[in-house]
């Protein structure tokens, strides 16, 4: 009777699996509770040293994540932090032995004894622990707002709200032992290894729906596309679960080494480590079939990919191997990824890099930042920089938008006859703000003509402008001038005494002028002094004799002109018949 031996590590504890005869024995150590890390390492096969690039990390790496430009391992002294970009340890959270880590976004959970810490990935530092998860949490996966922690002890899922990090609802009972959990659509997929099954779990509803059998001894799950795989260590196989009708297709397919433990899909292939050998292996999901097995360090158990760049968390070596899936081998050495435009990550020969070889999208097949577009984040988001409300270089104005006719033009330069300032650009046009600015003569605040400073900010004929805003005035001399006794007639100015009306528009020599104009129904802008007028505006306020008022227009019906005050207000003068005499009364 032939009899081996071996010593199998998931998660967190090795495991003894005794084959007799095609019989498998599963035997667990002697307490669930006790840290995996406390057992004698001699009884894991050493292997051959690792092939190409190996990071060195803690001791007994078991899993792997990868956030942003960081790639976060669980081990033996809490989680290594990895720069992908140069591929090398930069930090070590030391927050307890780690048996599991998960990323989302920015933020990364990591399972540490009892507890979960939440960790940032942008500043690479964890907050206070979540305590009382469970009693041996194994497994950890995130879905929208959605923690979903498995706990192998107590048979359980608990489920945390990701933005309070505070308990949702009761736990979700499962099968015996939850070792590996996966969310695909509305269903988060529970691997049960000492019942070799599959909980599925409606996140909706948060209840169990289904329970599908595997292999024996599932310890790792993965979704990828529409379909869900475990990794069955005692079985030396793989099931693939069809995640829309939650079923098992067709029968559990080999993943071509022994004691397959970590997976992770891309494309149209799955990457499997395989815990028992020192290689990982890329299966084609289609043809069910091994394409290539690759050498990496001692006892591969965690795989993470990003982009184009597969990580394996080697437990026996305390290494991690990088894998370039675009020639399926370890990188010759450790250091810089290379550059490959269109691996989504951007490098040190880079402008950009937004996953793709395509140009006139922002960032070109070349990965440099197209005229006309800023280019931010990994892989790279590319923008129309014009309109973003951001002034880049090269531009005169930016309102966040590209309008034209709005100061700010389609293509950020300023408009003729506008000012534009702050960020995002707040444009006005230029004349008519009060404000001298570039090639204006004068500007009194307004773009009326006839008041000394044009509609086009140029000082008038006659008129001599100064100030900030200009104030403009025609001297006596100025101008045809006549006096006038405004008595009755046609309209006009009325009053009672003499009105010397300047009118630079008009070359009337006669004293019937404001008559004329009034009487005959025509309009006109003039200047008008009122030196001996009393002018009264409703509501009992008196203007005093010898105010001089700007008359804007004569309406036609010859008794009603629309004036300016010296305050810059407007207003209509109204003539009435009082007796014998004509009064004028100012209306606002």
């Amino acid at each position: 009777m032939n009899v081996f031996f071996s010593w199998i590590v998931r998660g967190s504890r090795p495991f003894l699996v005794v084959v007799i005869v095609g019989l498998a024995l599963v035997l667990p150590s002697s307490s669930q509770n006790k840290s995996p890390f406390s057992e004698a390492s001699s009884f894991i096969p050493r292997c051959s040293a690792d092939g190409g690039c190996a990071i060195s990390v803690g001791t007994r790496p078991v899993a792997i994540a990868v956030s942003g430009t960081g790639v976060y391992v669980a081990e033996n002294g809490g989680v290594s932090i990895i720069d992908r970009r140069t591929n090398t340890k930069v930090k070590t959270l030391a927050i307890g032995t780690a048996a599991a880590v998960t990323a989302t976004g920015t933020t990364v959970y990591a399972l540490v004894s009892t507890s979960m810490y939440v960790i940032d990935a942008l500043t690479n530092t964890a907050g206070d622990p979540i305590t009382s998860v469970g009693e041996y949490p194994l497994a950890v996966a995130v879905s929208g707002t959605g923690v979903y922690v498995a706990d192998g002890t107590l048979n359980r899922v608990k489920v945390y709200d990701a933005r309070t990090n505070t308990v949702v609802g009761s736990p979700i009972a499962v099968e015996s032992y939850p070792d590996a959990i996966a969310v695909s659509g509305t269903g988060v997929y529970v691997a049960n290894r000492n019942d070799n099954s599959v909980s599925i779990i409606d996140r909706r509803t948060s209840s169990v729906v289904k329970t599908l059998a595997v292999g024996t001894l599932p310890v790792a799950i993965a979704a990828h596309g529409t379909g869900v795989y475990v990794t069955n260590v005692n079985s030396n196989n793989i099931s693939e679960i069809d995640a829309v009708r939650n079923v098992v297709v067709g029968s559990a397919f080999s993943g071509g080494g022994a004691s397959p433990d970590g997976v992770v899909g891309t494309g149209t292939g799955i990457y499997i480590a395989n815990g028992g050998t020192t290689h990982v292996d890329l299966v084609d999901i289609q043809r069910r079939t091994v394409v290539k097995s690759i050498t990496v360090g001692t006892t591969p158990l965690g795989v993470a990919i990003s982009g184009f760049g597969l990580y394996v968390a080697n437990w026996n070596s305390a290494t991690v191997s990088v894998i370039d899936t675009r020639t399926n081998t370890v990188l010759s050495s450790c250091g810089a990824f290379p550059d490959i435009c269109g691996d989504a990550s951007v490098g040190s020969t880079e402008e950009c890099d937004d996953d793709n070889t395509a140009d006139a999208d922002g960032c070109s097949a070349t990965c440099t930042i197209e005229e006309g577009y800023v280019c931010t984040g990994e892989p790279s988001s590319c923008e129309i920089a014009c309109g973003n409300g951001t002034l880049e270089e090269g531009e005169d104005c930016d309102d966040g938008d590209t309008d034209d006719e709005d100061g700010c033009s389609a293509a950020c330069t300023i408009e003729e006859g506008y000012v534009c300032a702050d960020e995002p650009s707040i444009c006005e046009i230029a004349c008519g703000n009060g404000a001298l600015d570039a090639d204006e003569a004068c500007d009194d605040g307004d773009m009326a003509d006839g008041d000394g400073c044009s509609a086009a900010c140029a000082i008038e004929s006659g008129y001599t402008c100064s100030g900030t805003p200009s104030t403009c005035t025609l001297p006596a001399s100025s101008g045809s001038s006549s006096s006038a006794q405004v008595t009755g007639g046609g309209g006009g100015i009325r009053g009672q005494g003499t009105t010397t009306i300047h009118n630079p528009d008009y070359n009337t020599p006669s004293g019937s002028n404001s008559a004329t104009h009034g009487a005959s129904g025509s309009t006109g802008e003039y200047h008008v002094i009122v030196p001996h007028v009393t002018v009264r505006q409703s509501g009992g306020v008196q203007l005093k004799e010898g105010t001089t008022v700007d008359v804007i227009r004569f309406l036609r019906n010859g008794r009603v002109a629309k004036i300016r005050l010296p305050n810059g207000k407007t207003g209509f003068l109204l003539t009435k018949t009082i007796g014998n005499r004509y009064d004028t009364t100012y209306e606002p």
